[in-house]
């Protein structure tokens, strides 16, 4: 059995290349599965595999016992990033 990692999905989440998105934003993947994201990009990956890797992980967060607490964390990040984002273009 091969150990499952969490996989960020960062096309569509505010991630890019050396940001990692929120940890909402997450699916489950083997180790073989997360590496071959991260080789050959999220786009290819889903074409691959027939997978939206974005709505994987919305239902996963909306099942989530803990979704009313994650939105409010997102929620306080999302705010704090634009107040921060403000004060570098001051």
């Amino acid at each position: 059995m091969l150990p499952i990692e969490c996989a960020h999905v960062r096309t569509g989440t505010g991630g890019g290349t050396g940001l990692k998105p929120s940890d909402r934003w997450t699916i489950s993947l083997c180790h073989l599965h997360h590496a071959e994201q991260h080789r050959i990009g999220e786009a290819a990956f889903q074409a691959r595999h027939g997978i939206d890797l974005l709505a994987l992980a919305e239902l996963f967060a909306a099942r989530s016992p803990h979704w009313r607490r994650l939105e409010e964390h997102c929620s306080k990040a999302t705010h704090l990033s634009r107040r921060l984002d403000r004060a570098d273009t001051r």
